[in-house]
């Protein structure tokens, strides 16, 4: 089967139809220009085959395969091949040569990507056209047909185990790979089936049948235990029905002493609390403290934020300045380091410029001398030509009346020069002298600046020593270092005592001046709460807690008159009640006996919830003293905060010991507090804050506080001490400061004046190297000038003389020779000392270039110095400022507290009197209330009570019939005797249990369910040996798959490595390859490429050219492709790396053992033209391709 024609019809580059018609059977090449359209035939040919990856293709979308997108009006695009199917031998299988002499195959794509396929004119499958082209050993996917040059690059640089995956690949060996893969896979399914029903057989069937025999057994115990429980549920309902009547006699005695108590409390609010609370209220609205208070409040936060923002301002500037201090040091560094590489450099420069301008200067001469040569030799080579004419010449190319003229005139130009450069001389010769009287000038002002200067000085000598006798012994840095300190330790004190529940915790206080703060702080110790330890934080933290209420918050000092100064002379943040160690009374804790009779309530009330149920939690009641741990010195405190009441696990449990025998104050764990008189207290305990927990927490931050306290009182008395030092100084300090300002403003004048000075120096130097310049001019054009009038009188002496034009020929003649010598001579010194002489010019910029560069960094050093210095200045007086309008702040802050402070104390008097009776006006009302509803919840406890019990009556009649029996307990209800009832309810309960448990585990289903079991367990069996029997099938075939693979492969690599050797030994006379095989465990593991020229074997194919490589991997590919041969070759540009010799030997190889196949390639060498019968010519004109035919002239000829 042959290629016949390919017919393309808007096709990428292809707008119109176009044909390769008449395809030669044998050889057939297509050339172009790059962009022609090449390329889009072999793309086309993919197209037809069924390519899916559109990138092979070189494209992203099918509309990216028609003529321009789609967008020049041609909506599709088509390939069709024709093949002649005229060869037995190759014709597919299905398709004889009688029954389809020609087959065609075409693939349409329309915009929208709607795509068909048809086979002989009918439309097909996709998969039936790659089917059929694989028929034929042309798999697109796959396609060993087809070579391009990236192919024969590829396998240049393949490993041995590389190529021969790549023969495998070529000889479809790969396909028994593939088939192992399925078959492993199925024996994977297969063991895992077999793991499944093995599981199934172990686990579920033999579970079930076992569990058969077992459901039977307990289905009878559940009968038997039913029948035996009746008895004991009646006794349960008659243990209800006595817990209701229990309740209703209680919640009865209860409200007899609750409505008592409620009655007192009432008379107490209406009859006596009411007169002294309006006395209280008259006496406290007498008072002005409110609005004084309120200003002085303001006033105090306004002095304290100002005196807050002084301070910072102050740090903050003296932060500045250090940092500018730092700054200010690496700039110094930075300049001396910049000075000292200047001067290193200059010094480099220095010497190497005293070398090198002797070197330049001759070099330079040399240059002058070969222009000065070059224009006389032009000059005498324009006498020569004039003299020919007959015209009187001289040496410098003109006529010597022309030169004459050009002398005199060069002479007046010269005359013009010296005269103007004479009068710039003059002129800057006045610009010194004005500059000298005004130096003059500033040099008097510079000698007044230092007189004064001088004064200065001597002044602040004076005022200094004054100063430094009056602040004798005191550490000015250690002050500043002091105040630097305090503020450091305030800001830690304001971040600590910023939390919220730090401030309930700490007792804040600022004691008054005179008063040593260290000495105060041994005498306070802090709140009560810091003192106490919970042993079991989590369960008795919260109760305990709500039981102290505020005797938490109370704080703890030495003595009285600790107390007595914290209350007068202190700033306090709020009202405190202090406990006084040295004065404070021992107050007795509930007794042993109370203690007991708690203990014991406890205990009864756990056994009457275990009445009802066996499982209840245990009830408890515990002092709260024996719940904590404290220091032995505060005891007396303790045992009046923590020694009159009890913690209890719950509210029945606080009742009983409340209103029972001990008569106690509880508390529960929930914080409901229970009162002796029957006062309950509960609900909304989630507004409570457990004090005692959040001083534990807080315990780091108050011994973070008590150091930062202690550390700032030190730090407070030091400063003070030396401050007081320091103010009695301060008018020496006022007049140093003024005589040190008055000296800078001096010395920074004087600089000024010194600068000017500078300037004026720098610009009379210019000057003066100007007026050097002109005088240097000046004798240099006086020097030109003589020579002009000397060569002007020469040539009117030779005007006079009688002209001999041979004479001056021959004369001319030998200059212009002795000249052009010279020049010679010149131009070699010139080319010998041009390098040294380019080096050392590039040296020396190179180094002027350093050193301008280093004076300029050195210049901003100077300048950032310069700013850094005054920045500094301004911002020490800045802070000299701030610092007396802190002394001055701190002092009015001192006289108003003082003042405020009295009238606070008197107002505070009159506030505690009204406060404490409205606390117990509120105490008295929340009495009330909690009686009120004390009095409501027994009222209803008492009626769900006598409810409950009507209804279990009615609903079992024998509970009223024995009502008598139940109340009295009798025999048959034992209800006093708690460890008999609690005994008899957990036996009813753990029958109950087992009834309950039996019911759901009962099956009447049994007999059926291992009938199933018993059936399903043979058919998983036999499943089983049907499985290993596949097993062992698929086993036995992967090893004849596996023998059947080795055996084709080594078929395929002798006879490739037969066919590599022929085609190379064509393809390169001389030279010979073989394939050599890598084997391991006697199976073929790689292939290594051998050559050998000459007999002669190379080491390494690196060893080769890179067209000698090339070659040798095309015809590697071709030899494979000889082994499993195709209808049709496809070569895309293979010859790119050849040279024309190699690349005419393709050709004739591909002619010589490749008779039958047919060739379609590209290439743009004569070479590969010369072997093709027909050549397709493409063109790409107006925006599409088009193909021209035309046969082989000389092939035509041969053939002929």
């Amino acid at each position: 089967m042959k290629l016949k024609c390919i017919v393309l019809d808007g096709f990428k580059s292809y707008a119109h139809r176009q044909e390769l018609d008449e395809l030669d059977p044998h050889f057939n090449a297509i050339t172009g220009l790059n962009g022609s359209g090449k390329s889009n035939i072999f793309d086309a040919i993919c197209f037809v085959m069924g390519i899916t990856n559109l990138k092979k293709v070189r494209a992203d979308d099918t509309r990216d395969l028609i003529y321009k997108n789609g967008n020049a009006g041609i909506q599709r695009a088509s390939v069709t091949l024709e093949f002649v199917n005229d060869d037995e031998a190759s014709a597919p299988p299905g398709y004889s040569v009688e029954d389809f002499p020609e087959i065609s195959i075409a693939r349409q794509v329309i915009c929208g990507g709607k795509q068909k396929f048809f086979l002989n004119g009918r439309i097909a499958q996709q998969s039936t056209i790659k089917a059929f082209f694989h028929s034929v050993s042309m798999n697109v996917d796959n396609p060993h047909f087809l070579v391009l040059q990236g192919t024969v690059h590829k396998l240049l640089n393949m490993k041995p185990v590389e190529v021969l995956s790549w023969i495998e690949e070529a000889a479809g060996t790969r396909m028994f790979d593939a088939r192992k893969r399925v078959a492993e896979h199925m024996i994977m399914s297969k063991d895992k089936k077999l793991q499944e029903i093995n599981q199934t057989l172990e686990g579920e069937v033999a579970t079930m049948i076992e569990a058969m025999g077992t459901e039977q057994a307990e289905y009878d115990n559940y009968v038997r235990i039913a029948d035996s429980i009746e008895h004991k549920r009646n006794f349960k309902l008659a243990y209800g029905f006595w817990k209701n009547l229990q309740t209703a006699a209680e919640a009865a005695r209860y409200l007899t002493s609750a409505k008592h108590e409620f009655e007192s409390v009432s008379n107490q609010l209406r009859q006596e609390l009411p007169g002294k609370l309006q006395q209280a209220k008259s006496a406290l609205d007498q008072s002005t403290e409110n609005q004084l208070r309120g200003s002085a409040n303001v006033r105090s936060a306004e002095l304290s934020e100002l005196l807050r923002g002084k301070q910072q301002e102050i740090h903050k500037l003296k932060t500045e300045m250090q940092l500018l201090e730092r700054q200010r040091s690496k700039q110094e560094e930075a300049r001396k380091k910049l000075e000292s590489e200047i001067e290193l450099y200059e010094k480099k420069l220095q010497s190497f410029t005293q070398d090198a301008e002797m070197s330049e200067k001759n070099f330079e001469a040399l240059i002058t001398e070969r222009q000065t040569l070059e224009e006389k030799i032009d000059n005498l080579k324009n006498s020569l030509r004039m003299l020919k004419t007959g015209l009187q010449v001289g040496e410098s190319g003109m006529t010597l009346l022309d030169e004459q003229n050009f002398i005199q005139q060069k002479i007046l130009n010269l005359s013009s020069s010296i005269n103007r450069l004479n009068a710039e001389e003059e002129s800057l010769g006045n610009d010194i002298s004005s500059l000298a009287k005004r130096r003059n000038t500033v040099d008097v002002t510079l000698k007044k600046h230092q007189a004064v200067i001088g004064d200065i000085k001597t002044r602040v000598g004076t005022l200094e020593a004054e100063y430094e006798q009056a602040t004798k012994g005191i550490d000015r840095n250690h002050l500043r270092n002091l105040e630097e300190q305090s503020h450091r330790l305030r800001k830690q004190k304001e971040r600590i005592t910023s939390d919220p529940n730090l401030s309930l915790c700490q007792f804040f206080y600022e004691p008054p001046e005179g008063i040593s703060f260290s000495d105060l702080r041994k005498n306070v110790h802090g709140r009560v709460g810091s003192f106490v330890r919970v042993r079991n934080p989590e369960l008795h933290s919260f109760a305990l807690s709500v039981g102290a209420q505020s005797n938490l918050r109370k704080v703890v000092v030495t003595n009285g008159e600790t107390a007595q100064c914290l209350i007068e002379k202190c700033r306090t943040r709020e009202r405190t009640t202090f406990f006084v160690l040295d004065s404070i009374q021992p107050v007795g804790v509930i007794d042993v006996t109370r203690q007991q009779m708690a203990y014991d309530a406890a205990a009864a009330q756990t056994a009457k919830l275990r009445q009802s149920n066996p499982h209840s939690p245990e009830s408890w009641a515990k002092l709260a003293l024996e719940l904590i741990s404290f220091p032995p010195h505060m005891k007396t405190i303790m045992d009046q905060v923590f020694g009159r009441f009890f913690v209890c696990s719950d509210l029945n449990t606080a009742r009983s010991v409340a209103l029972g025998q001990a008569r106690s104050r509880a508390v529960t764990v929930d914080g409901d507090i229970v009162e002796p008189g029957g006062t309950l207290t509960g609900g909304a305990g989630g507004n409570l804050r457990d004090l005692l927990q959040i001083f534990s927490k807080s315990q780091d931050q108050l011994s973070d506080l008590n150091r930062l306290d202690d550390e700032l009182g030190t730090v407070e008395e030091t400063r003070a001490v030396s401050a007081r030092k320091l103010s009695g100084a301060e008018h020496q300090r006022i007049a140093l400061e003024n005589a040190r300002a008055e000296l800078h403003v001096q010395q920074k004048m004087y600089d000024e004046s010194c600068r000017e000075n500078e300037k004026y120096d720098e610009r009379r130097q210019q000057i003066v190297d100007s007026q050097k310049k002109c005088v240097a001019e000046v004798n240099g054009l006086k020097l030109d000038m003589a020579a002009q009038e000397k060569q002007l009188a020469f040539v009117k002496q030779s005007l006079e003389k009688e002209f001999d034009p041979s004479k001056k020929h021959a004369e001319f003649s030998a200059k212009l020779t002795a000249i052009q010598d010279r020049k010679a001579e010149v131009t070699a010194l010139l080319e010998n000392r041009q390098n040294a002489y380019d080096q050392s010019v590039g040296h020396k910029q190179e180094l002027q270039g350093k050193v301008e560069l280093l004076h300029r960094r050195l210049s901003d050093v100077m300048n950032e110095v310069s700013a850094n210095t005054a920045e500094k200045e301004g911002k020490a007086n800045s802070a000299q400022a701030l610092g007396l309008d802190v002394e001055k702040i701190e002092e009015e802050l001192h006289r108003h507290d003082a003042k405020t402070r009295e009238e606070h104390i008197r107002h505070s008097e009159r506030t505690v009197e009204y406060q404490n009776l409205k606390d117990q006006e509120s105490s008295l009302r929340r009495s009330l209330q909690h009686l009120e509803g004390g009095i409501a919840s027994a009222e209803k406890a008492m009626e769900t009570a006598e409810a409950s019990g009507l209804e279990l009556s009615r609903a079992y009649p024998f509970l009223e019939r024995d009502k008598a029996a139940i109340r009295d307990n009798s025999d048959a209800y034992y209800f006093q005797d708690a460890e008999r009832t609690t005994a008899t309810l957990q036996s009813l309960a753990e029958e109950e249990r087992k009834l309950d448990a039996l019911s759901k585990k009962v099956n009447k289903k049994a007999t059926f369910m291992l009938e199933e079991a018993k059936k399903e367990f043979a058919e998983l069996t036999a499943q089983k040996s049907a499985l290993v029997k596949d097993k062992e099938v698929i086993l036995k075939t992967i090893e004849q798959v596996e023998a059947r693979k080795w055996q084709s492969l080594d078929i395929m690599v002798k006879k490739v490595s037969s066919g590599f050797s022929n085609l190379f030994h064509t393809s390169l006379p001389g030279a010979s390859c073989r394939l050599v095989e890598q084997r391991d465990d006697g199976r073929l593991r790689g292939l290594e490429v051998k050559v050998a020229f000459q007999g002669k074997e190379k080491e390494s194919l690196t060893e080769l050219s890179g067209g000698q490589r090339s070659l040798l991997a095309l015809c590697l590919i071709l030899a494979i492709l000889k082994f499993r041969p195709a209808p049709v070759y496809i070569l895309d540009e293979i010859d790119a790396a050849l040279d024309p010799s190699h690349t005419e030997n393709i050709g004739k190889m591909l002619q010589l053992h490749f008779k039958n196949a047919q060739f379609l390639l590209v290439s743009l060498k004569d070479g590969m033209f010369a072997n093709a019968n027909v050549i397709y010519e493409v063109r790409h004109t107006q925006g599409f391709s088009e193909v021209r035919r035309r046969v082989n002239a000389s092939k035509k000829k041969a053939r002929t």
